[in-house]
């Protein structure tokens, strides 16, 4: 998979307990200070220049880092957009034997599908690529904590941005 960076920097750790202290590190300084204040700007910058580009955006982050946070920030004005969660029941089902012609009758109305906590919908892979494949017109976007980052990888580079958290 192709992971999107941001002018060089990762965000995208993975060592077990260090993980957390970062994850709370970042949650208790953030609104505080200045140089994470602008990383914060530039994910939301580089998130914006690839909307509706034809591919699905991922946010892979481990918990607590701001995954949500950033997307309310960026879509709660907006007009036309699901939020759907994979930590609801309701969510899952509907996509546990989803068909192209059922999800494009649930979301195919909306300009912006997300779906947080995308690690939670088993083979939800394969219902990101069956949405960006059979339903064209809409910016598909998702969260996802990093611990599961396998769950993704039946998506090919040409269907998917991916950024770090």
């Amino acid at each position: 998979m192709t992971f999107a960076t941001l002018s060089n920097i990762s965000f995208g750790l993975n060592f077990g307990s260090f993980t957390t202290a970062i994850s709370v590190f970042l949650r208790t300084t953030i609104k505080a200070h200045p140089t994470l204040m602008m990383i914060k700007r530039l994910l939301s910058q580089n998130l914006q220049k690839v909307l509706f580009k034809n591919k699905a955006i991922i946010l892979l982050g481990a918990r607590q880092t701001g995954k949500t946070t950033l997307l309310t920030q960026l879509f709660s004005n907006k007009e036309n957009v699901l939020w759907l969660n994979g930590d609801d029941a309701d969510v899952r089902n509907l996509f546990a034997h989803a068909t192209s012609t059922s999800l494009r009758a649930t979301i195919g109305g909306y300009a912006t599908v997300i779906i947080d906590e995308a690690q939670r919908i088993e083979n939800v892979g394969l219902k990101l690529k069956l949405i960006t494949d059979q339903i064209p017109n809409i910016q598909l976007v998702a969260t996802q904590m990093s611990y599961g980052v396998d769950k993704m990888q039946v998506i090919s580079p040409d269907y998917v941005e991916e950024f770090l958290l």
